[in-house]
């Protein structure tokens, strides 16, 4: 139950984050929005579009410092407050530069979701659902994404500014939608933790069961280990007509379509789930802020070279990002870990063997299936926690074959 309504928080979230990025695209090109703010060239249309990712940038960056503090309830819901702002701002406004602050405005409230929703998921996700759930999230992010072009299309015919004020005034609905929710979420404050780990587990599982203990016990002692060695967040940073016009219609849309469909199975879930999974506990909030940062920078990067790109170089600029995506494959398969199948402390744990930087040969970065080593050490430390009385005994034997924690937060 807790499972599902944390995806219902998260899906909200990225279904408005894409219901921005294709409205912002669609409007951009409406002729009764260049009318309104006089026609603007294309590097002020760059800009104006490009500027929301400074934005989420700097709102990225900021749950650095808030977002342990506020919890992820409350740094949604003011994230979630900040973009009904935005829009507000973006809904209103006569001139280009009102249009910059509602863009940076929304911007701010972005970063601020996206850096704290996947680490919320992660939390509140079952090992087994993890992967699961980024799947439906993404297919949420192309729901938003479609009702953004509906509405465009919609709009269209209205006259005046409605078609496109409407659209960018539209974004306050899936706002309101995660102010219902967050209330009713779970958190992640310490005293609280048992009785989380009980709700995911389901069942009938309360916070004494042997199965809620064990799984208590194997995240504080990865907790208890981090706090040997103090860590900072900047080690995140340094440490370790014409002719064939037919056929080539037929290409360009056959083209699209496989750019969309590759783009979802590929590459589109794994970026948002994968920065709150390779972090250590301590620093997994500090992780996907920088994580989402760079998302959000790399994207104003894009966004704003792609306008004069296009106008330089034409069909040529898009061999840039082609060669930028065919590096992303050997670099993939030499430096990232495999996250499937294993528990957040698996991770941590991973790590504490001091793997180095190319682990393509290494076994447990490499398997699918979750390695025999972590499974055995969960049973070590339900065995030393049995011995010390941490649960004082109650159902152990009942519950040994669930004390490898298949499935945790």
């Amino acid at each position: 139950m807790v499972d599902s309504r944390g995806n219902s928080g998260r899906i909200d979230s990225l279904s408005l984050l894409w219901l921005r990025s294709g409205v912002s695209g669609n409007v951009i090109i409406n002729e009764k929005f260049l009318d309104t703010f006089g026609n603007p060239t294309a590097d002020i249309q760059g800009t104006m579009t490009s500027i929301y990712n400074i934005g989420c940038f700097i709102g990225a960056m900021s749950t650095i410092f808030t977002g342990d503090w506020l919890g992820r309830p409350r740094q949604i819901m003011l994230g979630s407050t900040i973009i009904a702002i935005g829009a507000i701002i973006q809904t209103a406004c006569w001139s280009v530069p009102q249009m910059y602050v509602g863009r940076i405005v929304a911007g701010l409230g972005t970063g601020m979701n996206t850096a704290t929703s996947g680490v919320w998921q992660s939390e509140t996700s079952k090992m087994s659902s993890r992967g699961k759930l980024v799947i439906i999230q993404m297919a949420n992010c192309i729901k938003g994404f479609s009702i953004s072009n509906w509405l465009t299309l919609g709009f269209s015919f209205a006259p005046r500014d409605i078609a496109w004020r409407f659209s960018l005034a539209f974004q306050i609905f899936f706002t309101l939608c995660i102010y219902m929710l967050c209330p009713f979420l779970p958190d992640r404050k310490y005293d609280e933790a048992r009785e989380v780990l009980a709700a995911l587990e389901g069942n009938g599982a309360t916070p004494e069961s042997g199965v809620v203990q064990t799984q208590f016990a194997v995240i504080k002692d990865i907790l208890d280990r981090e706090h040997v060695n103090t860590y900072s967040w900047w080690q995140l940073i340094t440490g370790r007509g014409p002719s064939g016009l037919l056929r080539r219609m037929i290409l360009a849309v056959a083209f699209f379509f496989l750019f969309f469909a590759s783009f979802g199975m590929g590459v589109l879930g794994v970026p948002w789930l994968y920065p709150t999974e390779i972090n250590a506990l301590e620093m997994r909030t500090k992780g996907a802020s920088l994580a989402m940062a760079t998302n959000w920078i790399c994207n104003y990067a894009v966004v704003q070279a792609t306008l004069p790109g296009i106008d330089n170089l034409g069909y040529k600029f898009w061999i840039v990002w082609a060669v930028i995506c065919f590096a992303f494959i050997p670099i993939t398969y030499f430096f990232y870990p495999e996250t499937a199948n294993r528990s957040l402390e698996d991770i941590d744990r991973f790590f504490e063997t001091k793997p180095g930087v190319l682990v393509f040969r290494n076994k447990l970065a490499t398997q699918l299936s979750r390695p025999q080593q972590y499974l055995d050490m969960d049973e070590e430390i339900a065995r030393k926690e049995e011995k010390e009385g941490g649960w004082g005994g109650k159902g152990v034997e009942k519950e040994k074959e669930v004390v490898g924690i298949e499935e945790r937060v």
